[in-house]
């Protein structure tokens, strides 16, 4: 089964969700409303730093991979990668903080 991003330019999947994120901010809805909607959605929303270290885990993390989101904190994002997608997966990343996300990058395929 293919993923939503599966196969995408990494710089598509950023400006989608950064499109995403501006519109959350420019709505009506309360920060309290936001919160509630992140912290009890099925999604997998994670808020890492510049470094790759893990800031936010949702709740979904628990139900789905069975991760505490609190144990999780503070660790590396990159642990969570298959080794074999890791060097993809830091230059994508480092891309993205540097904001020059290149077009020949794709969203590696999840493990099957």
């Amino acid at each position: 089964m293919s993923k939503p991003d599966e196969g995408r330019d990494i710089s598509e999947v950023t400006k989608s969700y950064s499109k995403d994120v501006q519109a959350v901010r420019r709505s009506p809805v309360s920060e309290s409303s936001f919160r509630s909607l992140v912290q009890n959605a099925r999604d997998l929303i994670a808020l890492v730093d510049a470094d790759g270290n893990v800031l936010y885990l949702s709740r979904s993390f628990e139900t789905t991979l069975g991760y505490d989101p609190q144990e999780n904190l503070g660790k590396s994002v990159f642990a969570y990668i298959h080794s074999d997608d890791a060097s993809v997966a830091t230059s994508a990343f480092s891309d993205v903080v540097e904001r020059r996300a290149r077009p020949d990058r794709r969203v590696p395929a999840a493990p099957h």
